[in-house]
């Protein structure tokens, strides 16, 4: 299991459970972590959903994001401080002459996320994010859209009753 990615605040649910995996109650593991044992119970369980995500995550993104046809998912960035970034492709689109790929970072924490962008073949620009940061330029990003959307629907209107 140490191939699940464990974030601090689950490192005790972690523990509970490989204790219990190896053999310990429920009971002795609440005991010597000052718990009750429905407690420890709990935590284990709560791992062991983590860890069926995170199973069903990498499967996902192993068929689903090329590894059928050959490309590669996964890849290392290096950035101008000397800090390398384990990246991993989630998405990816082509859109005339330009390509838009997003995908999730690792060792260059708080950023979790990354955006790249390619046109007519050279890589224009590669954007680390935080989670937080990935939606709120979606937003902004979905009411210029909607914006325009509607802008273009209003035109259309008004010259149909003209």
């Amino acid at each position: 299991m140490d191939d699940v990615y464990c974030p601090d605040h689950l490192k005790r649910h972690r523990e509970v459970y490989e204790r219990h995996l190896a053999g310990e109650t429920y009971v002795d593991i609440a005991r010597d972590m000052g718990i009750s044992p429905a407690r420890a119970r709990q935590l284990a369980l709560r791992w062991k959903r983590h860890v069926k995500m995170w199973h069903e995550f990498r499967r996902y993104r192993e068929i689903q994001m090329g590894q059928k046809q050959g490309e590669a998912t996964e890849f290392e960035f290096r950035l101008d401080d000397g800090r390398a970034a384990h990246c991993w492709r989630v998405g990816q689109v082509d859109c005339k002459g330009a390509v838009f790929e997003a995908g999730l970072v690792s060792g260059i924490a708080p950023e979790d996320c990354y955006i790249r962008i390619e046109r007519g073949g050279e890589q224009v620009s590669t954007i680390f994010m935080r989670y937080d940061e990935l939606q709120a330029l979606l937003y902004v990003g979905s009411a210029a859209m909607f914006s325009l959307l509607v802008g273009e629907r209003l035109r259309r209107a008004r010259s149909r009753y003209r």
